[in-house]
């Protein structure tokens, strides 16, 4: 038999969240459903395919070149002062065209946690 708990859905600024966990054979088991524009989609991607180091790497480097990289989009970005202003979002329909954009080799999904 298979129980199951939800929580609510919500809305993250970025596309809404169905949280759930599931238990099924004696594991309980986390489930997370995203629901995000397409333009956002690679963004989304690698943030959840990638560990804690490999996105902290790919924010850096990002912001190296003048963007701001999130799991809600990559942006372009302008100083002033102090502050940081990020302007419209750039369309990355794939996890490739986030990698493109940053001049960076592609790393497959099963790679990003080395």
């Amino acid at each position: 038999m298979t129980d199951h708990l939800t929580l609510p859905v919500s809305d993250d600024g970025g596309g809404e969240t169905y949280l759930g966990v599931c238990y099924h054979k004696g594991f309980h088991r986390r489930i997370d459903f995203k629901i995000c524009d397409r333009e956002r989609f690679g963004p989304l991607t690698i943030y959840y395919t990638g560990g804690d180091y490999f996105n902290r790497s790919m924010r850096i480097e990002a912001e190296k070149q003048g963007y701001n990289l999130d799991n809600f989009g990559l942006y372009p970005v302008i100083r002033v002062g102090d502050t940081k202003h990020s302007l419209q979002l750039i369309p990355c329909y794939t996890e490739h065209d986030v990698f493109r954009i940053l001049g960076l080799k592609y790393v497959q999904p099963e790679f990003r946690d080395i």
